[in-house]
């Protein structure tokens, strides 16, 4: 829920700050009494829909709160249900917290129930043209003459609450706003917290008490436009604003709260809000697919406070201001966390440089580079340099799957390293692994070492923090992006260009391109290319290449090239290709390779760019493309655009002779064939089907697979749980001229023989994913031999330059041949809600009623959903 204006102000003075890079643990404040207003409504009036487990909630809440805070200094109003009316809430925020929280004591309020959208008084449409409110939905909210309390209302109450000065912090486990679409966590069981909206128009007197009407027509001083109060306290909200909230009606808890709480009471509430943060962030995004906690400051909070002032703070690394022609900037910006999204401000704490006992004021982003940002002072500033810490919440962190004895990684873990850990390695690119005395750095899509770490180590925890740090300021570069840029998108051209033996130039559309690496004459071939850029603008521009390599190294191969508004650059390569000497424009795989990934990043910006802070080396030697390093970026208003490169060994080819192909878990020997030629290459099945956006079709299709009934427990590289081979089978360049391909071979397969280990009782069925769908590829004995008899058209670009067709297989293992995998239950329905199922007395049971329902799921599924949804099924009749 949008609570407040983002009107940003801080004065927080007499803080500890370290001038390191690492958080300092900082000492609880000396709270004074802690009142909170809890409410919890499972069950409302006028039709609106019931919940299960919002009472429940809050007495996990309350109970978190009574082991944390001494009972005399701890006071609780609880309002659950029919308390919990429109009048209620209101009466208790005034009487409880706003009469009674005061400076050195800490007002929460915690509500859990519905959320809705309705239409506002009109009076505010110059300020929110959507016309709308955001409200929490009280008990009786949808009866006669009442209304949700509105974003607006509640803005009034915590801004009379600020005014005697407290700790404020606002908990709301319900949707911001929704949308009528059905989302994916629907399938996984979980219900949504938000109802419909009122649909007539909302009167201005209507909120708090005709606050807004006084306001227009004041006696004294009517003023001509409303205002809405900004107070300073800290949101902790369940989802984003298109997010709806989720809660699990088989545990009966709202999935926000019962993680944060979960949370809490682990780290026994010593925690700042921003630990909190990427910690609840982290589980709850486990637990629902599209939920997306939300913690937000306002007027300066800091996020690095201690929850509720009862945890330690958190303290960060202190970065340089000063003025850069006539504005103020600081040393810190995109790869350091900063967003870049127009509504989207940074809060920064401005100290005297070299003193940071007492801080002089506050400062907000006005405009996020790379690396440096220009701030809006709220004093007026004449020294000639500052330090600032930033105070407002961080960006998400990325996630590192954790396998085994990682407590001390754990324990060592603070937000200013911008990572957390998690226990299932589904949507993470990277893992730590404690084996063999060693933590083991790995990047699971290429099934690779990056780094090692001696356990014994007296710095062990840094050295590992330090190579994912290396890591993450990687994946922020690359990922960079300016989200408030005025330069035209659509007129800022880039491309990769292939260059044979001939000197022909092949232009290569898209960004996201697999180059195959072939023999020549029995010699692999290195590949030539060239990559250009256009400035189709009315403007002139600087551009900018960047190379990312693929061992995490940073380095800028062309620097402030200007460019006149309709010109066209050649960036790199273009040189003669006979000229061995020149090093620009070659790519090549070692021989210990057989497939590297390359980054190509340009910077378009309206006025030269600085290089310095962006450059970093990598970690080892191994290098795909030929350059040295060099240094990288900052700059004004600015785009970029990348371009990903994918060499993939070409191993063999598909003839009339037999081809035999290894790889590190199988070997393939494809039969000779009459009439079909194709490439034929081998891929880390964990990589094979990202794309330059993200996302791995691999961890999709383990996890829908690992639903098959009787699927194979298989375990990859970094221990991660998987039912798929570690490598996938490529054939590339199938050509298809006539369109006859399939029912060529539909007469005449194309036969592979697969050498993989197989357990007794396990069989290996091979699939591919055209985008949409799981398929069948051919056909299968189940141990050895596949027949393919059709070659899907894919959804998914292959991404090379020829057009011809391309199929992946992936090698599923399945224990499809035992029998007596499936059981038939009856089902009695417990008063909760739950069921339960039971294997015997199924026939008595048949034979004594009168209707029967048998539920039946399919290749992938369980029929527990489906007869937990029954029960709320019902007919016209009721």
């Amino acid at each position: 829920m949008g609570i407040n204006q983002r009107i940003l102000y801080i004065s927080d003075t007499g803080r500890r700050f370290t001038r390191d890079g690492v958080f300092a643990k900082q000492e609880a404040m000396m709270p004074g009494k802690v009142y909170a207003l809890l409410v919890g409504i499972n069950d409302y009036l006028g039709g609106v829909p019931s919940l299960q487990g919002c009472v429940n909630d809050v007495e996990s809440f309350h109970d978190f709160l009574k082991s944390r805070v001494r009972k005399q200094d701890l006071a609780v109003e609880v309002l659950n249900n029919q308390q919990a009316t429109r009048d209620g809430v209101l009466k208790a925020f005034k009487d409880h917290l706003i009469k009674n929280a005061q400076a050195g004591d800490t007002a929460v309020f915690h509500y859990c129930g519905h959320g809705a959208q309705s239409k506002s008084a009109s009076e505010f449409s110059a300020y929110f043209p959507d016309g709308l409110d955001e409200g929490l939905v009280c008990h009786d909210s949808r009866t006669a003459g009442k209304y949700d309390l509105a974003d607006k209302e509640l803005a009034v109450l915590l801004n009379e609450l600020a005014a005697r000065d407290p700790h404020i912090a606002v908990i709301l486990d319900c949707c911001h706003s929704g949308s009528g679409t059905r989302d994916i966590d629907e399938f996984n069981h979980l219900v949504s917290r938000f109802t419909g909206g009122l649909e007539q128009t909302r009167p201005l007197e209507s909120y708090r008490d005709g606050f807004y009407a006084r306001l227009l027509s004041g006696q004294k001083k009517p003023q001509k436009q409303l205002l809405i109060p900004s107070s300073r306290h800290i949101l902790l909200a369940a989802c984003e604003p298109a997010q709806t909230a989720k809660e699990d009606p088989q545990k009966h808890q709202g999935v926000f709260t019962s993680t944060l709480t979960e949370v809490l009471n682990e780290s026994k509430g010593d925690i700042s809000y921003a630990n909190l943060f990427m910690r609840s962030r982290t589980r709850v995004r486990k637990r629902a697919f599209a939920q997306d906690p939300q913690f937000e400051t306002f007027r300066g909070f800091n996020a690095y406070d201690g929850f509720l002032g009862i945890g330690a703070g958190e303290v960060a690394k202190v970065f340089p201001v000063y003025q850069k022609k006539g504005e103020w900037v600081v040393d810190c910006g995109a790869i350091h966390g900063l967003p870049t999204e127009p509504e989207k401000h940074s809060t920064l704490t401005i100290f005297k440089e070299g003193d940071t006992a007492k801080a002089l004021g506050s400062a907000v982003t006005a405009q996020v580079g790379a690396d440096e940002s220009t701030i809006t002072l709220d004093f007026e500033g004449d020294q000639a340099a500052y330090q600032a810490q930033i105070t407002s919440l961080p960006v998400p962190p990325m996630l590192i799957y954790g396998e085994g004895d990682i407590a001390p990684l754990k324990a060592a873990l603070n937000p200013s390293h911008g990572v957390d850990f998690v226990e299932q390695p589904q949507g993470t690119r990277y893992a730590v692994v404690a084996e063999g005395g060693q933590y083991r750095i790995k990047n699971r899509e290429e099934d690779s070492e990056i780094w090692t770490v001696p356990v014994a180590e007296k710095d062990a925890p840094k050295r590992v923090f330090d190579v994912l740090a290396h890591i993450l300021r990687w994946e922020r570069s690359l990922a960079l992006e300016n989200h408030s840029t005025n330069l035209p998108q659509d007129k800022i051209e880039f491309s990769f260009a292939e260059v044979d033996p001939d000197n022909k130039v092949h232009p290569r559309a898209g960004s996201d391109l697999t180059l195959d690496w072939v023999k020549v004459d029995g010699d692999w071939q290195d590949l030539r290319y060239t990559l250009t850029a256009g400035n189709k603008s009315e403007s002139e521009l600087y551009f900018t290449m960047l190379y990312f390599s693929e061992r995490f190294g940073i380095s800028t191969w062309k620097k402030n090239i200007k460019v006149p508004a309709g010109e066209t650059v050649i960036l790199w390569g273009g040189g003669p290709y006979e000229n061995d000497s020149d090093e620009e424009g070659w790519m090549f795989l070692p021989d210990e390779l057989n497939r590297s990934v390359d980054h190509f990043k340009l910077l378009a910006s309206e006025k030269p760019v600085e290089t310095a802070l962006l450059e970093q080396e990598e970690l080892s030697a191994t290098r795909a493309a030929g350059r040295r390093q060099k240094k990288a970026l900052a700059g004004n208003d600015w785009l970029t655009k990348t371009i990903r490169t994918t060499i993939v060994r070409r191993l063999d080819k598909v003839g009339r002779e037999a081809t035999v192909v290894k790889g590190s878990s199988a070997k393939f020997t494809i039969e000779g064939h009459d009439f079909l030629e194709a490439g034929i290459s081998i891929t880390p099945a964990q990589n094979a089907t990202r794309s330059l956006a993200g996302g791995s079709v691999y961890d999709l299709l383990n996890a829908q697979l690992g639903k098959v009934p009787g699927a194979a427990a298989t375990r990859s590289t970094d221990g991660a749980a998987g039912m798929l081979g570690e490598e996938v089978l490529e054939i590339s360049d199938i050509p298809d001229p006539d369109g006859k391909l399939n029912e060529k071979l539909w007469d005449k397969p194309l036969r592979i023989k697969v050498d993989m280990d197989l357990k007794e009782g396990e069989v290996m069925v091979p699939v591919t994913f055209d985008g949409e769908h799981i398929l069948f590829a051919g056909d299968t004995d189940g141990s050895s031999y596949i027949d393919i008899d059709y070659i899907p058209d894919s959804s998914i670009p292959d991404n090379r330059r020829s057009l011809g067709k391309a199929l992946k297989l992936y090698f599923f293992k399945t224990y499809l041949k035992q029998e007596d995998i499936n059981d038939l239950c009856w089902v009695e329905y417990k008063e909760d809600g739950s069921i339960e199922r039971h294997e015997t007395e199924v026939a008595s049971k048949v034979a004594a009623a009168k209707n029967i329902l048998l539920c039946v799921h399919g290749i992938i599924g369980d029929t527990t959903p489906i007869a937990t949804g029954l029960r709320l099924a019902k007919g016209e009749d009721g």
